[in-house]
């Protein structure tokens, strides 16, 4: 079920790359290429720094824990780690 991130991602970066030779008339070619450019910074951005929070185990101390976890974890009558 994670990994169906990928298909809304994947269809804006294929979308993106298609309006490079589908796009409306009178849009400056510059603006199309800015757009992929940033497109794929963002995706790479997101790949180097949260995939690799992403491949850490779910009790390593470097991962990031969420606050609602961190609260449930130290209520009162809570059991696992």
């Amino acid at each position: 079920m994670p990994l169906l991130v990928f298909v809304p991602v994947g269809a804006s970066l294929v979308g993106c790359v298609v309006l490079l030779r589908y796009h409306p008339d009178g849009t400056p070619r510059p603006l199309l290429w800015t757009g992929l450019g940033l497109q794929l910074a963002a995706h790479l951005l997101t790949v180097a720094m949260w995939g690799r929070w992403q491949s850490l185990g779910p009790g390593h101390p470097l991962r990031p824990v969420r606050r609602g976890r961190r609260l449930l974890r130290h209520a009162p009558g809570a059991r696992g780690a």
